[in-house]
């Protein structure tokens, strides 16, 4: 890990007014006030993360080779009692789009500060005037909002000179995700130019960014050199996080491109640096989430190549399986607090249009877009999901809704709040 250091530097940037001060043991570079804006955001945001029960009553189990596929139907699912109300209104003179539910979904406007473009953004759960922000270069910040207190990551794989461009940048961020808990900080590097490309994490204030996982997407790539597998697979490039219930276990979503397919990677947090020298044991389900007991819920293609629904143990080994099935492909599953499960899926091969699916093999909406996703955002209430395809963007809900937001988003970064 790198020392702490305490400097005095004055950054001249092409473009940007960033002016630095001391910098703290979290390796953060402070970011004057005087330069930023004092917009606040435009929508109510709830004090604190909805607490989950630790046990959950299950769904009906579901094994079947059939995998039947039942056609749209006027639908609340999910245990919804009433259509939600989806508001969604353009949005002008921010830096990113929300997107917040409370008996209903809403969009508003972020406003962070001015002298940073956001590409990607998070809130923090216990303090939600808090941000985590990747800029359009790559750089990562923590700011409140309208930029107070706004500072800038300049530990672990990052230096105290900002890149002027995220191709030149070796160390670009593409995803940061705060913990439930409020603490830790995790993102992937996408830099494509490093062995710091990866999985990192940090405690703002406490400890500065330590690597977890080292990527190797490719032959003779940097990354390969320094880290081992610990199975046959060769190839492997960090896509998406999700922070586990108690806040301690990171589960990672990755490509395999020499399979051609998706897999998931277990790591729990720790101060030991030299964790990276060894990636976890690859798990092969296409996608993971959380349940809020703690185990994962996988869906996707499981090691066989069938469509899976299940629920595995954090160790990767099965708990309960849900739903098998042979003509509906389901991926992106979740659990909502009541222990129904839903998903996107389709009839057919994992490519094409998608719907959402409860594990009978229901559609609970029309198709979503004109193909198949390429992001996938569920809230926090797992009863509506943000699906981006061939640059559009759209809402889903479990009472059949489909609204196509691009418009009113703007082509700003979009995310859910609370």
């Amino acid at each position: 890990m790198m020392r702490r250091m305490f400097i005095f530097l004055l950054l001249i940037v092409s473009g940007c007014t960033l002016a630095s001060s001391p910098q703290d043991s979290d390796g953060e570079t402070a970011i004057e006030n005087t330069q930023l804006p004092t917009a606040t955001v435009s929508v109510a945001l709830q004090p604190t993360r909805t607490v989950m029960p630790t046990a959950l009553p299950l769904p009906p189990t579901r094994a079947t080779s059939s995998g039947g596929v039942v056609p749209p139907a006027p639908s609340t699912g999910g245990g919804s009692s009433a259509p939600l109300t989806i508001n969604i209104a353009p949005v002008s003179g921010a830096q990113a789009f929300a997107l917040s539910e409370n008996g209903g979904i809403a969009s508003s406007g972020v406003s962070l500060f001015n002298n940073v473009t956001t590409f990607y953004y998070d809130q923090n759960p216990i303090n939600p005037s808090r941000y985590a922000v990747i800029d359009t270069t790559g750089l990562l910040y923590l700011t409140d909002t309208g930029g107070a207190n706004a500072s800038r990551i300049d530990q672990g794989p990052y230096t105290g000179f900002p890149a002027a461009s995220r191709e030149s940048n070796n160390a670009a961020a593409d995803v940061v995700d705060w913990s439930p808990d409020g603490q830790f900080v995790a993102f992937i590097v996408n830099g494509n130019q490093q062995p710091s490309d990866g999985v990192w994490y940090f405690q703002p204030g406490q400890f500065a960014p330590l690597q977890l996982i080292v990527d190797c997407p490719a032959e003779n790539f940097p990354g390969c050199i320094i880290t081992s597998s610990p199975d046959a697979i060769r190839r492997w490039e960090s896509k998406a996080i999700e922070w586990s219930p108690d806040s301690q276990t990171l589960l990672v979503n990755a490509d395999l491109p020499e399979l051609s397919r998706h897999g998931l990677m277990v790591i729990g947090v720790t101060r030991n640096e030299r964790v990276r020298d060894n990636r976890p044991a690859m798990i092969l389900y296409d996608y993971g989430s959380w349940a809020s007991d703690g185990r994962i819920l996988v869906s996707g293609r499981n090691p066989q190549g069938l469509v899976e629904v299940a629920f595995l143990n954090r160790d990767g080994s099965m708990n309960q399986q849900v739903f098998i099935g042979g003509t509906l492909w389901l991926g992106w599953a979740v659990q909502q607090a009541d222990g129904t499960i839903l998903a996107l899926g389709k009839p057919g091969n994992p490519d094409g249009l998608v719907a959402i699916y409860d594990m009978d093999g229901t559609a609970l909406t029309p198709s979503i877009g004109t193909g198949f996703p390429q992001r996938v955002v569920w809230s926090a209430a797992r009863d509506a999901v943000l699906v981006e395809v061939n640059g559009r963007r759209y809402i889903a809900s479990v009472d059949g809704q489909v609204v196509d937001i691009t418009d009113a988003s703007a082509g700003l970064a979009v995310n859910w709040v609370r």
